[in-house]
């Protein structure tokens, strides 16, 4: 009965909480409903539609989270999250023309978004606008600089540029921001072994513990490179 309660709430902020608890549960149904009375009773209700949206997408229904995307979207523009979670499903979605018009939209209106300037570089980074992709990713990176995804994306272009040691600077980056980053822990060290530096490979080795969630098997292969290149163990 106190679940059914909720049916009666005029507490839109109320209702979105219970919500997401209903959505954890896996009781969808419930979440919509509540999500759509906490649409109907908020004045301001476009961050409903934006979680409404989310419980939708997990529902793999993509046509009604794409309306109420664009319906957060226009009640609040400057809402980047929701611009954000829009782009990421149409490019899920293989709508890549669609992906474009919707991040370019977001960021007239959220120019300071890191999450949308991350989201058009890795767009344009897949096709081969490798100039354009590392403007944007470089201004992810200025606006966002704690996060590590930019790094790697920008990594990544740099590497497919043929500038390596731009990308591994890059991932160091990586490794200042989060020490036990294991993509980050992993490349730098192989590179190191193959660049032949024994103490760089061995103090990033020795950082592949558990938290790092390097693999045993793939610590195993970085510790049997070193030894075939170093004729020792790390």
């Amino acid at each position: 009965w106190v679940d059914a309660l909720m049916d009666e709430c005029y507490d839109a902020y109320r209702l979105s909480v219970a919500a997401a608890v209903a959505s954890f549960r896996g009781e969808t149904a419930a979440a919509e409903r509540y999500l759509q009375r906490a649409i109907t009773v908020s004045p301001r209700p476009a961050a409903y539609h934006r979680q409404l949206a989310n419980v939708y997408v997990g529902q793999q229904n993509l046509a009604a989270a794409k309306r109420h995307f664009e319906r957060a979207t226009t009640l609040a523009p400057t809402d980047s999250e929701a611009w954000a979670l829009y782009v990421k499903l149409l490019k899920e979605a293989g709508d890549r023309q669609g992906a474009y018009r919707t991040v370019v939209a977001g960021l007239r209106h959220c120019p300071e978004s890191p999450a949308l300037h991350y989201a058009y570089g890795n767009l344009l980074h897949a096709d081969g606008r490798l100039g354009e992709a590392l403007g944007e990713l470089q201004e992810a990176k200025r606006l966002r600089p704690s996060e590590p995804n930019a790094y790697i994306e920008l990594a990544a272009l740099r590497f497919r540029m043929g500038n390596v040691d731009a990308g591994m600077d890059e991932m160091r980056q990586v490794l200042a921001i989060q020490p036990d980053h294991p993509a980050a822990l992993m490349l730098l060290a192989g590179h190191a072994i193959e660049s032949r530096d024994a103490a760089t490979a061995r103090e990033l080795i020795a950082r592949m513990g558990p938290r790092s969630n390097v693999s045993a098997t793939q610590r195993a292969q970085l510790v049997a490179k070193y030894r075939q290149t170093f004729g020792e163990m790390p």
